[in-house]
C-alpha cells in the first residue's frame, strides 16, 4: 500500500518563505515599514528649531511608506507642506543598501522638494539622512519652498524620531545564525550635529513663496557662468526672478527663473569639459506654479537604432516640470531656452544634430535652429522631455528607436513555487511506503 503524507498550511508557508528570501534574511529587515510610535520629524525654521512644521511618517488614508534596498515608496503628511510622495515620476528617494545612506528627492503637493542628500555648506557641518543599524533615521534633509527648512531626524527626542524595521545589509540578522537573545545587535543612535549656522537659506524662509534667492545660489551660478564662458542673462536683476543651482526650481506664474544643474565630476571638468544644463524660464508660461528639475542618464545599451548608424555624444538629458499637484507638464505657453554642455567638441561639425525624444512616436526628433558652441548647444523649445546630441553621417529629421531587447526573468514567487514543488517531490519519495 502506498500513501502520501499531507502537509499543513504552516509547513507550506514556511517552505515558501524559506526559499523566497536570499540569504535567509528576515523579511522585515529587507522590506521595511515605519514603526508605530516612532514616525515624526520636524521641519526646522531656525537653528534652535523653535519654529517648525510637523511631518507624520505613518499617516492613515494613504499608501504606507515601504523601504527596500532600492529606495523608499509611499506617502508622508506634513501639516504645512501637505502630502509628500517619496517616489515621484522622474525622481524619488533612493538608498545605499549597505550603508543606509539616503539620496534623491521627494515631492510635496505644495511645490516643495525634499532633498535627502543636500550639498554640504562650506564651513558648516555635514548634512544628509541615513538609516543606522538600529533602524533609526538620523541627520538632516533640506525642504525647499515657502514652508521649507531643515527636516530633522534624531531619535533622542520622540518629536523627531522616525524608525523602521528595515536594516542596512551589514546589520541584519541571519536565520542561519540568530543572536542568542533573538534581537538585532545594535549600535548607539547617531545624534546629528546642529544645522550649519552659515547656511543663508535660514535667512530666506518667508511666509510667502516669493523667497529671496540665497546668496550662495547666485554665487554658484555666477561662478559656473564664468567657468563655461556663458553670458549673464539680463533678467537676473528682475525683482520677480528666482534661481536654483543643482536643485529643483519652483516658480509662480508671474516669476521668471534660471535653473543651472552641473553634473560634472570635480576632476573631469578640467580635463574633458562639462556635463550641465542651463534652463531659462520666462514669466507667464503657465497659469499654475511649476517645479523644474533635470537629470542625466546614459543611452541604454539594450536600445539600438533601426537602419541607422548613429553615435550618442555625452549623456541623455532629462528636463521636466511638474505642477502644484505633482503632475508632469510637457508643453508651455512660451518657449524656454535650454543650453546643454557635454565634454565633446561640437563647433564646426556637420555630422551632429540635437534631438528630443517623442514618446508618442517612439522616435528622436531633430530640433532646428540650434546654436552650437565649442562644447555647448543652445536652443528654444515650448515643451520638455529628454534631449540628446546625436552624430551620424546621414542626419534625418526622425530616428526611430527599437524597443529594448530585455530577456524575460521569472518573478520571485515563481522561483519560490518551483523550489516548493521540488521539496514536496523529495519528501513524498522519502515517505512512500509499499
Amino acid at each position: 500500500m502506498q500513501y502520501v503524507r499531507l502537509y499543513s498550511i504552516s509547513t507550506i508557508l514556511s517552505s515558501l518563505l524559506f526559499f523566497s528570501f536570499t540569504g535567509f534574511v528576515f523579511a522585515s529587515e529587507s522590506v521595511g515599514s515605519i514603526e508605530t510610535g516612532s514616525a515624526s520629524s520636524r521641519i526646522c525654521k531656525d537653528e534652535a528649531c523653535s519654529s517648525y512644521g510637523r511631518v507624520n511618517w505613518k499617516p492613515t488614508g494613504s499608501t504606507a511608506v515601504s523601504i527596500t534596498g532600492s529606495g523608499l515608496t509611499g506617502y508622508v503628511w506634513g501639516d504645512e507642506i501637505g502630502w509628500v510622495n517619496l517616489a515621484p515620476t522622474g525622481s524619488g528617494v533612493t538608498i545605499n543598501s549597505a550603508t543606509g545612506a539616503l539620496s534623491g528627492y521627494a515631492y510635496a503637493n505644495t511645490g516643495s522638494w525634499i532633498n535627502f542628500n543636500p550639498t554640504d555648506v562650506s564651513g558648516g557641518t555635514d548634512v544628509g539622512v541615513s538609516i543606522n543599524s538600529s533602524g533609526e533615521f538620523t541627520g538632516w534633509a533640506w525642504v525647499s519652498g515657502a514652508y521649507g527648512g531643515w527636516m530633522k531626524f534624531d531619535c533622542s527626542s520622540s518629536n523627531t524620531c522616525v524608525k523602521t524595521d528595515w536594516r542596512p545589509s551589514g546589520s541584519r540578522v541571519s536565520a542561519a545564525a540568530p543572536a542568542s537573545s533573538g534581537s538585532v545587535s545594535q549600535s548607539q543612535s547617531q545624534s546629528p550635529a546642529t544645522p550649519p549656522t552659515t547656511n543663508t537659506e535660514y535667512e530666506n524662509i518667508r511666509s510667502d513663496p516669493a523667497a529671496v534667492i540665497p546668496t550662495f545660489t547666485r554665487d554658484n551660478i555666477s561662478q559656473f557662468f564664468t567657468r563655461v564662458g556663458y553670458p549673464i542673462p539680463s533678467f537676473r536683476n528682475d525683482p520677480n526672478h528666482i534661481e536654483s543651482y543643482n536643485a529643483p526650481l519652483t516658480l509662480l506664474p508671474y516669476q521668471s527663473g534660471l535653473l543651472v544643474w552641473d553634473f560634472t565630476g570635480a576632476s573631469t571638468a578640467e580635463v574633458d569639459g562639462y556635463t550641465a544644463v542651463i534652463l531659462e524660464v520666462p514669466q507667464n508660461i503657465s497659469e499654475n506654479d511649476l517645479t523644474f528639475f533635470a537629470s542625466t542618464r546614459p543611452f541604454y545599451e539594450s536600445q539600438s537604432f533601426k537602419a541607422y548608424t548613429v553615435t550618442t555624444l555625452g549623456s541623455v538629458f532629462s528636463i521636466h516640470a511638474r505642477d502644484h499637484d505633482g503632475v508632469l507638464v510637457h508643453s508651455f505657453a512660451k518657449p524656454l531656452t535650454i543650453t546643454l554642455f557635454i565634454p565633446e567638441v561640437l563647433s564646426n561639425r556637420t555630422d551632429i544634430g540635437l534631438y528630443y525624444f517623442d514618446n508618442d512616436k517612439g522616435a528622436w526628433t531633430r530640433i532646428k535652429n540650434v546654436q552650437f558652441g565649442y562644447q555647448s548647444a543652445r536652443f528654444t523649445v515650448d515643451h520638455l522631455t529628454e534631449f540628446a546630441l546625436l552624430s551620424s553621417n546621414v542626419l534625418t529629421d526622425e530616428i526611430i528607436v527599437s524597443a529594448p531587447n530585455t530577456p524575460w526573468k521569472p518573478p520571485v514567487w515563481v522561483l519560490a513555487l518551483v523550489a516548493f514543488l521540488v521539496l514536496i517531490f523529495f519528501k513524498r519519495n522519502a515517505h512512500r511506503r509499499v
